[in-house]
């Protein structure tokens, strides 16, 4: 592997990153930025359920309370997750704005701060200083745009997200089956899209976990009916069920490339098939890489740490539509990786490096400078925007199947096994 300063300067690295990073996010709190993006989404979600007003829930262009609403973003979140967000619905638009802000910034530390903590003691077996690993942890993690996007969007539920498949990352790997199915449970309810990571962990982490992951979704759901009746649940249904192109501007899955030709070229049968395939690909390699390595690897908990990297990234590969935003739940196999890179070869190191790099790119600000001033109209064109769009995901992709083998050799060290949180 290349060699690392010494201590002394990742130090001064990581107290640099640190103040960065602590100025940027008081400055993007006190800032009162995005209030009509997603911010209104929320907001006006919460203001619903305060108002009464349950059923127009999933109608972005009523009247709340008589008055007009904060924005016309569509609400994707199930039913039930909008209770959470009456909170918002009690303060004005800025004192909300501000208050959702905070709320992202401290469910962001402490995720990357639980993240940080489970990976130390694997980065010291692995041979890294407390200051190499600090370091190389902020400074990946600055470079992680989808995590600091939110700010300029007016904040976002994704920050909770990532805590809670943190959270639930620890507790799978250390046999805590039922509070991970609770924590995953409760992410999919805040941001259904998320259901495909479920859904591959519910069908390859066994039985016993199949079994609490449906209990959980089944009470969860019944909890929602019975709380909010079953014609909002209806709407949801026919809402998320409704299919959605997504240029590349705001998306970076996979099959972008499919959505942009279908924007530029025309409707076709032939691009939905062929992002669907590429897609299904992408998802199939991890899964099939677990599937061949698994029994190679000793230790239950090491499998289902695995399992939990590949189906993040393969649940992720799988959506039709990814905002930038939710790149951010790629930073858990990052981070692991990074832990242990003094064992990585040279070709995973470079992966590594060109997620992170990629993932600096993935700037709503920069994305929608490069949309008004390119103009990108012809096929080669919105094809290159779709691979620079794309390329976090499908890097971390190729990452975990290049790293396959190499996985199978560190997960057997028990030093490289993931601590849960506490």
């Amino acid at each position: 592997m290349a060699k690392l300063p010494p201590d002394s300067v990742c130090d001064r690295i990581s107290r640099g990153v640190l103040l960065l990073l602590g100025i940027g996010m008081v400055l993007a709190i006190l800032i009162p930025a995005g209030p009509g993006w997603d911010f209104a989404n929320f907001y006006d979600a919460g203001h619903k359920i305060v108002a009464g007003q349950t059923a127009d829930l999933y109608n972005s262009r009523v009247l709340i309370e008589g008055k007009p609403a904060e924005g016309h973003l569509p609400y994707y979140g199930t039913p039930i997750s909008a209770v959470l967000l009456a909170p918002l619905g009690w303060l004005s638009p800025r004192a909300g704005l501000m208050a959702f802000k905070i709320q992202n910034t401290l469910a962001l530390l402490l995720a990357l701060w639980f993240l940080y903590r489970q990976h130390q003691p694997v980065a010291a077996r692995a041979g890294l200083t407390r200051s190499q690993h600090q370091c190389l942890f902020l400074v990946a993690a600055a470079l992680f745009q989808p995590f600091w996007t939110i700010f300029r969007v007016g904040g976002q539920t994704t920050p909770t997200l990532c805590l809670g498949f943190v959270l639930a990352l620890g507790w799978l790997a250390s046999g805590r089956l039922l509070a991970a199915a609770v924590s995953l449970v409760s992410v999919v309810a805040i941001k259904p899209a998320f259901v495909l990571v479920l859904a591959v962990l519910a069908v390859l982490a066994g039985v016993r976990f199949f079994l609490y992951a449906a209990g959980c979704g089944m009470a969860a759901g019944a909890l929602s009916v019975l709380a909010m009746g079953w014609r909002i649940h209806q709407s949801f249904l026919q809402h998320i069920t409704e299919q959605k192109i997504s240029s590349w501007t705001y998306n970076s899955s996979l099959s972008v490339f499919a959505d942009n030709l279908y924007v530029v070229v025309g409707p076709s049968s032939l691009w939905r098939a062929l992002g669907l395939a590429v897609r299904l690909l992408a998802a199939a390699l991890l899964i099939v890489a677990w599937l061949r390595g698994r029994r190679g690897v000793v230790s239950q908990g090491a499998r289902l740490h695995w399992l939990f990297l590949t189906a993040v990234t393969a649940g992720v590969a799988l959506m039709p539509i990814v905002w930038e935003h939710y790149l951010s739940v790629l930073f858990l196999p990052v981070a692991y990786l990074l832990a242990l890179l003094p064992g990585l070869e040279r070709a995973q190191i470079r992966l590594l490096v060109l997620v992170c790099g990629f993932a600096a790119t993935q700037n709503v600000v920069l994305i929608l400078w490069l949309s008004d001033h390119l103009q990108l109209h012809s096929v080669p064109s919105v094809l290159v925007a779709a691979i620079l769009k794309s390329a976090p995901l499908l890097l971390s992709t190729l990452l975990l199947w290049h790293a396959r083998r190499q996985l199978i050799t560190l997960y057997n060290d028990p030093g490289a096994r993931l601590q849960s949180p506490r």
